[in-house]
């Protein structure tokens, strides 16, 4: 987990780059938002999951934070200005998520913050690059925050009428706003560094989207027990395992979305059944998560850590 400081003026902070401010930027003004269905993403409705049990209504910043504490969460709360920040990390994302109860609005916000620098030359790209993402994005939630520097995706959702929201809900809008501020990221920080013009960064986005969406082939590699180990996917349903350079195991695979079935067909190492693997290509490389897998050798370097690519020489 991350440091995360209280700071004066109802702020606070994350390392360089990372400061939010709780001032003005925080209310809401009416807009008229033109939703436009993208690649890949779901909304938080059909992100929601089914749960065992009832669930537990919460209707004040301080059933916010006995949830919170009831889960284990860790988390910094300030009851004066009504709002909690939680430290996250998810697949090499690290950052802070404020959640703010806003009694007086009747909205709950989830403010999540980028963890990217933003220097003064490049606000205005900035600037226009989430007008063009806001206006396609299935959620609009994108902002920066001129007095901190700051660039967040914010999701914000209705206390009112009914008086509150469930711990689900809660769970589901929490895990909702950092998976899109992870998803939109790069993006971001392609604009601030200059490598993708404001005019195409929703293309650019789009792209990024629809290879994560395809097996990578290639050469890939990862380390266990301080052992290199290689995997190379030819892209036709072959791979090849190779332990310093020498190969132990030969196999095709078959993709289904975002599942791999390996089943080996040669070498020392080789498994009698197959392997099915939840796959995810990430800034950091291919990852590998097992869904079912009976050969404990494959998995524990298959779902190691992340696979990193090699660049052809």
């Amino acid at each position: 987990m991350v440091d995360i400081a209280s700071q004066p003026g109802h702020s606070f902070t994350n390392g360089p780059g990372c400061h939010f401010g709780l001032g003005d930027h925080m209310r809401i003004t009416s807009a008229t938002l033109v939703i436009v269905t993208m690649l890949g993403l779901a909304s938080p409705v059909s992100a929601q999951p089914e749960a065992a049990g009832e669930p537990t209504l919460l209707t004040s910043f301080d059933d916010v934070v006995t949830i919170l504490e009831r889960d284990a969460v860790s988390h910094q709360a300030n009851a004066e200005q009504q709002f909690v920040t939680i430290p996250t990390r998810r697949n090499g994302f690290q950052g802070v998520m404020l959640i703010r109860w806003a009694a007086s609005d009747g909205v709950l916000h989830f403010v999540q913050n980028l963890p990217l620098e933003v220097p003064d030359e490049r606000h205005s790209d900035l600037a226009e690059a989430m007008v063009r993402l806001n206006h396609a994005y299935p959620v609009p939630g994108l902002g920066f925050n001129h007095v901190t520097k700051t660039a967040y995706f914010r999701m914000t959702v209705p206390i009112q009428p009914r008086g509150g929201l469930t711990d689900r809900e809660m769970t589901t809008y929490f895990n909702y706003a950092l998976q899109q501020a992870i998803n939109l990221a790069p993006t971001v920080k392609a604009v601030i560094d200059g490598d993708v013009p404001p005019q195409q960064a929703l293309a650019w986005f789009n792209e990024q989207q629809r290879k994560q969406l395809e097996f990578p082939a290639g050469r890939f590699e990862t380390e266990v027990a301080g052992v290199t180990w290689t995997l190379e996917l030819d892209g036709n349903g072959g791979a090849k395992l190779l332990r310093g350079g020498t190969a132990m195991v030969q196999s095709s695979y078959v993709t289904a979305g975002n599942r791999v079935t390996f089943s080996d067909t040669g070498g020392d190492l080789a498994c009698e059944s197959p392997g099915v693997y939840q796959w995810q290509s990430q800034s950091d490389g291919l990852q590998f998560s097992k869904l079912d897998d009976t050969c404990e050798g494959r998995s524990e370097i298959l779902a190691a850590g992340a696979w990193t690519p090699v660049k052809s020489e």
